[in-house]
């Protein structure tokens, strides 16, 4: 049972800053309204859809609790991002956390251990800790890169095309990427 005390709500089922700011804004008015306690709002985002905000649209959206946007950057690597279909540039991604969080919008920024492959593995962590550096998110998360039925990279591992670091090298990665962080991020 839902009451007045809601202190956060979560716009989740995919990108829900694909809409329009007219209908977001009028989406958190109405939460605002429901839920007189409301302290913060999350959403799931992508770079374009970011890119596609003005700035004001942006600020409207804070202003009535956007306060934390989760962002996929995947890698820091453009030759990876273009191999899954990412659909954005890194300096894209980087572009749309830097506009949210100048917006007051906080980020929490993932990126795919293993989503390279073994062959570009630790490319994959220098770049991606660059890239984190540069855009400078609230939160940085690590995931591992499970591949999925349909995914770009299913067939290839499949195939034996692709292959995915093992354990160790994992670690790896991540130790190459952790070395690379060089900003205050979570």
């Amino acid at each position: 049972e839902l009451g007045p005390d809601v202190p956060r709500v979560f716009l989740a089922d995919g990108d829900a800053l694909c809409l329009a700011a007219r209908r977001l804004v009028e989406i958190l008015d109405a939460l605002g309204e429901a839920f007189p306690r409301l302290q913060r709002v999350g959403i799931y985002a992508n770079a374009r859809d970011v890119l596609a905000k003005s700035d004001e649209e942006l600020a409207a959206l804070r202003r009535r609790k956007l306060k934390i946007a989760y962002l996929g950057l995947e890698s820091g690597d453009d030759e990876t991002l273009a191999a899954v279909d990412k659909g954005a540039t890194v300096a894209e991604i980087v572009e749309a956390v830097r506009r949210l969080r100048a917006a007051g919008i906080g980020t929490s920024v993932m990126v795919l251990i293993g989503l390279a492959g073994r062959e570009r593995s630790l490319t994959h962590a220098r770049r991606s800790a660059e890239a984190i550096n540069r855009m400078q998110p609230s939160y940085t998360a690590l995931l591992t890169y499970t591949p999925t039925p349909g995914s770009p990279l299913y067939e290839r591992v499949e195939n034996g095309d692709f292959v995915l670091p093992g354990p160790l090298e994992s670690i790896e990665e991540i130790r190459e990427f952790v070395r690379g962080v060089e900003c205050a991020t979570y």
